[in-house]
């Protein structure tokens, strides 16, 4: 079977060879991980970017091609651009097509040069129409205006104008599940924002692998540092550290050695030329840790490697996710895995295993005092933290082990004995 992969990144061999650390899309290298040196699949994994001239790395069954056709975020469809993806299956020619994600123009490019001719499939990584609809996480116009600098009046640039890509996305996800028809995800939630729409499409449940590393280590209590919040909560208003912030300043009149650690987007304190380079809502966020008197309690780590990573599970005492809309939260389940205390928003498809006061807490994304609350009966509770942890590794045991759902290659079987 040959198929190909249309992605957004660079993944693998090729991300390792250009040095490049993943910061997301690890789903996506370890899916790729388990079709790797097997005899009867051959994958050709293919993304654009702004090079001279067409690049392809050969790494045993795998293949990766990068278009010399501009980067994602400036990708425009045009007969071209079309062109190019009807050229590159011709010479491809494969058995199945699978796009991760649904939200990109050059994955619709690809989708148009194919016009019905091979089978393919769309496999959801977020809705996109539920993104838009989300993706300020609650800020008024007001306060983004407010907290603007001269970077968010640069085209594209400002939070309005990232709201707006979105929706712009969102009629490009619509065009792609329309021309590809098989969708391939692993939650009710998300199948019940397209089906309704689309009441034709194929819906095929596949759970996204972990990577080996965070099942190599486990959460302890005793060894944790106490009083220490994880989160992954950074980067946009979507991902609710706005929210966060809001609770880690209740946290801290009860709990004076809080200490918040955030991998990722780094919004600390910066002057010169660095602090030109933050936007309206870096901005926003530095004026709360100001305000707060927060600075002292924020650690800002950096990207971190999925070993890194599952370290800093290790040594931190509680997990948060404060996301306005997730799809599944990988972060979220690698946490669990490690058996991290967890507590998160109640939002996308996260409920389905995450169970309130079961194997950790559930809250209403805006609701930050409840969250306060919540992160404070586990710094008070060792034996609530234990019984999290045990719970949280039981459900990621009973996910991938024993209830796992279909492999990708047993979908790609099934579509092709079936095509739309």
């Amino acid at each position: 079977m040959k198929i190909l992969w249309i992605v957004n990144i660079y993944i693998g061999k090729l991300a390792e060879q250009k040095g490049l650390i993943a910061t997301s899309g690890k789903w996506m290298e370890a899916e790729l991980q388990k079709l790797y040196n097997k005899d009867d699949i051959q994958v050709t994994v293919c993304t654009t970017a702004a090079a001279p001239e067409k690049e392809c790395l050969q790494d045993g069954n795998i293949r990766y091609v990068v278009l010399p056709t501009g980067p994602v975020h400036k990708y425009r469809v045009t007969d071209a651009a079309v062109a190019v993806w009807r050229e590159l299956l011709d010479e491809e020619q494969p058995d199945i097509i699978q796009l991760w994600g649904t939200e990109y123009p050059h994955g619709l490019a690809a989708i148009r040069a194919n016009a019905g001719r091979i089978p393919a499939c769309v496999y959801i990584q977020g809705v996109i129409s539920s993104i838009a609809l989300y993706y300020r996480g609650q800020l008024r116009d007001k306060v983004l205006r407010q907290n603007q600098t001269w970077l968010d009046f640069l085209p594209g640039r400002s939070v309005f104008a990232a709201e707006k890509r979105f929706e712009k996305q969102a009629v490009i996800e619509q065009e792609i599940l329309r021309e590809c028809g098989h969708v391939v995800l692993e939650n009710q939630w998300s199948q019940d924002q397209y089906s309704a729409d689309n009441p034709n499409l194929r819906f095929y449940y596949h759970r996204l692998p972990l990577k080996e590393e965070f099942g190599a280590l486990t959460w302890s209590e005793e060894r944790c540092q106490k009083h220490t919040i994880l989160s992954i909560a950074s980067g946009y208003p979507l991902k609710g550290f706005h929210i966060l912030l809001q609770a880690l300043s209740v946290v801290v009149k009860d709990f004076p050695d809080v200490r918040l650690v955030v991998p990722g987007a780094s919004f600390s304190e910066v002057s010169g030329m660095a602090s030109m380079k933050q936007g309206g809502y870096g901005r926003y966020i530095r004026r709360m840790i100001r305000e707060y008197g927060l600075s002292s309690h924020i650690q800002f780590v950096g990207p971190q490697s999925s070993a890194e990573l599952a370290r800093l599970m290790c040594d931190s005492h509680v997990f948060v996710t404060a996301s306005a809309v997730e799809n599944h939260c990988s972060t979220l389940r690698e946490a669990m895995t490690v058996g991290m205390p967890c507590i998160s928003s109640y939002v996308g498809g996260i409920p389905e295993y995450l169970h309130h006061k079961v194997n950790g807490f559930l809250y209403r994304y805006e609701d930050y005092r409840s969250l306060a609350a919540r992160i404070m009966d586990l710094f008070r509770a060792p034996s609530l933290c234990r019984e999290f942890s045990q719970a949280a590794r039981h459900t990621m045991e009973q996910m991938y082990r024993e209830e796992p759902l279909s492999s990708l290659q047993n979908i790609y079987t099934q579509i092709l004995k079936e095509p739309v």
